[in-house]
């Protein structure tokens, strides 16, 4: 069976779990018969998935194994929820499209995306923008996209991220032969930033900015520096909590 799942703007809410229930048992069912539930596609943006929903057909998709392209857009799902869809990442082999722009995902979801990222080899697109990757999560996924050599579309914008994030992402793309879109607009970079981010991707790959830089949310004042530290130090405190003894 070959088939995709599109339920958008539906407020599936707790609905996410039963969905997952019903493809478990339809592959427990489809199993028993020697054959297989083929799921490629499912796109539910905007139904307030929240974390039980992403968690409960992250472990669904893992199972079948199947998955190509999963949109999952504004659905308040933080980092429980994102996590879970990172080790579904390392269990959709075929996985070629992966948008999950404005959900709270946050430094420490964006890094355990970035971790999984090496297990995408067939990867086109990936969309995390509006997410509040913030710097921490840009410098990770710069890390992880290397070996991604299908990539076609990479989507960072309004993240938060300042330049040294920035940079090291727009490093790594220059050398992306794949590459034809990268969108890091709306960022914290400042016009000096603003050239570094140029200057790091190379005349030969200016094109792929789109649609460039010009709503660059400039370099933070000290007051908003100093809030986003605090907050960054209560993240890495939460981070400590979290981690095994």
């Amino acid at each position: 069976l070959r088939s995709g799942i599109t339920a958008e703007y539906g407020g599936l809410g707790g609905g996410g779990v039963i969905i997952a229930d019903c493809l478990k048992a339809n592959h427990a069912r489809a199993k028993k018969d020697g054959k297989s539930l083929d799921l490629r596609t499912f796109i539910a943006g905007r139904n307030r998935l929240e974390n039980p929903g992403a968690k409960a057909l992250s472990e669904a998709f893992s199972l079948l194994g199947t998955l190509e392209q999963i949109e999952v857009i504004q659905n308040g799902i933080q980092y429980e929820g994102v996590a879970a869809i990172a080790d579904c990442i390392k269990h959709s082999p075929n996985l070629k499209i992966l948008n999950l722009n404005d959900n709270i995902m946050t430094p420490k979801g964006a890094i355990a995306i970035a971790k999984a990222l090496p297990s995408a080899k067939m990867l086109e697109v990936l969309n995390m923008g509006d997410c509040l990757v913030k710097s921490k999560g840009a410098l990770s996924v710069a890390e992880n996209i290397k070996g991604l050599t299908n990539l076609k579309e990479l989507i960072l914008s309004y993240n938060e991220i300042k330049v040294d994030g920035g940079e090291a992402v727009a490093k790594m793309c220059a050398g992306l032969s794949s590459l034809t879109n990268l969108d890091l607009d709306g960022n914290h970079f400042g016009s000096e930033g603003k050239e570094k981010i140029t200057d790091a991707l190379g005349a030969d790959k200016l094109s792929i900015l789109k649609p460039g830089l010009d709503n660059d949310e400039g370099v933070p004042s000290d007051d908003e520096g100093e809030e986003e530290e605090k907050e960054e130090k209560e993240e890495e405190k939460e981070e400590k909590k979290d981690s095994p003894p």
